[in-house]
């Protein structure tokens, strides 16, 4: 399951499986027009877990340095819900890593 290395919270495996959701969309979510412009950045996104799943009061807490790549960010954590059922808040990285 997880790493057992979370983030914070005190739920590392939760915190892993959030981790390894948003690196599976981040891809797909990728804009064209950053990629093409080779934009790359680590967006810290903050969002609530409700008691269903889903992410709460989104928002980015440090900047990938790129409009475009933040906004992807907060898509990036709509497109991976539903995150595991317990309500808390979280601050993960969302990476845009163009590979070579």
């Amino acid at each position: 399951m997880g790493s057992g290395e979370g983030g914070g919270g005190g739920w590392p495996d939760e915190d892993e499986q959030i981790r390894r959701r948003l690196e599976a969309v981040a891809d797909a979510a990728y804009p064209r027009a950053a990629r093409r412009a080779r934009a790359q950045g680590v967006a810290k996104v903050r969002f609530c877990v409700d008691g269903e799943g889903q992410p709460r009061e989104t928002a980015i807490v440090g900047s990938t340095g790129f409009e475009l790549l933040d906004e992807a960010a907060l898509s990036v954590v709509a497109r991976a819900a539903p995150f595991p059922k317990r309500m808390r808040c979280v601050v993960v990285p969302v990476r845009f890593k163009i590979l070579p």
